[in-house]
């Protein structure tokens, strides 16, 4: 099996959003076999057709100007061209969780055949470098990667290329193997059924995606997508406090195993995939963390008690001002 090193450059219309939110006008790939050696790199300039000019921000970002442009390839061909220098055997690398959701909704709009499998599992090199340094809650730049790992700067970033390049020289300064476990899971195609649902164990986390749902309050009628199952036995765990909403997209819980301690539940509510149709679906997330994560959390859920608290109170005399005419709307 070969890994594919994978890197887009896009284009947006004013404000980022139009018919395609992001048109990719450059495909860079490295391709890196087993041992880690570089045995291959792709590169294709593709002509834009929705947003033939580059926008303000990705003229300053990316190298490469609209006469270059100009004598790129379709992205129908540079996608067939791409697929085919891609093999049989790979799984994708890519830094940070956009470039295969993005490459999708390309060859969504071109009406091009997803020849990719589902799930469509990936390592995302940003996330495990992050893991390595021991920042799981830092997002880190690849220049930044890239320069504390001590590489070499031969070629400008922001070319699809050479990012490419810098990716999976960053995969060749880091202990991969430690973390090949770790597979990234692409959201751009959803479950469709309950059987399609997609269940996780990693050493550190699981991870549930569900199907798509009418409503948050279908979801959580689910008893798979409410419970709590401590990774390490499989054993069900009662929860210490139950499921709140942070903002109405994410909502925490925590519970705790008699055998292997505290975990702390999070679900992240993600707009449905259904063409014409005002769906949800829920990414689960439960992870071990320290009795001191988990007391942070009980805070956050009183401090938001506090917060809507106020607002209520607040509400309550706006009425009463208004009713009494002492204020007007």
């Amino acid at each position: 099996m070969n890994y594919i090193v994978l890197d887009l450059e896009w284009n947006q219309g004013t404000g980022g959003k139009g018919i395609l939110w992001a048109e990719i006008i450059e495909i860079g790939a490295v391709k890196v076999n087993e041992v880690g050696e570089v045995i291959d790199t792709f590169s294709r300039l593709i002509r834009p057709v929705i947003y033939p000019e580059i926008n303000k921000y990705a003229g300053s970002v990316i190298p490469v100007d609209e006469k270059e442009l100009e004598q790129g390839t379709t992205f129908v061909d540079g996608f067939s061209k791409f697929i085919e220098w891609c093999g049989n055997d790979y799984m994708f690398c890519t830094w940070g969780a956009m470039d295969l959701t993005e490459l999708q909704k390309n060859m969504d709009y071109y009406g091009i055949k997803n020849p990719f499998p589902f799930p469509l599992y990936y390592y995302d090199i940003q996330e495990i470098y992050s893991m390595y340094r021991k920042e799981e809650d830092t997002i880190r730049s690849l220049d930044y990667a890239v320069e504390q790992l001590g590489i070499e700067i031969k070629y400008p970033f922001h070319r699809a290329m050479w990012d490419a390049y810098y990716t999976a020289k960053v995969m060749e300064q880091l202990p991969f193997s430690n973390y090949v476990i770790y597979k990234s899971i692409d959201y751009h195609r959803t479950p469709r059924t309950r059987k399609e649902e997609i269940y996780k164990v990693y050493p550190t986390y699981s991870i549930y995606v569900t199907r798509e749902f009418s409503s948050i309050m279908e979801a959580m009628k689910e008893k798979r997508v409410t419970s709590s199952v401590c990774y390490f036995c499989g054993k069900p765990i009662k929860k210490s406090i139950d499921w709140f909403s942070v903002g109405g997209k994410i909502y925490y819980c925590t519970a705790y195993c008699s055998v292997h301690g505290w975990m702390r539940g999070k679900l992240r509510v993600k707009k449905g995939r259904s063409k014409g149709e005002n769906t949800i679906f829920i990414i689960k997330t439960i992870q071990y963390v320290t009795e001191h994560e988990a007391e942070e959390v009980k805070e956050r859920q009183q401090e938001i008690k506090e917060k809507r608290k106020e607002r209520r109170k607040l509400m309550k005399e706006t009425k009463k001002l208004l009713k009494s005419g002492q204020i007007r709307e």
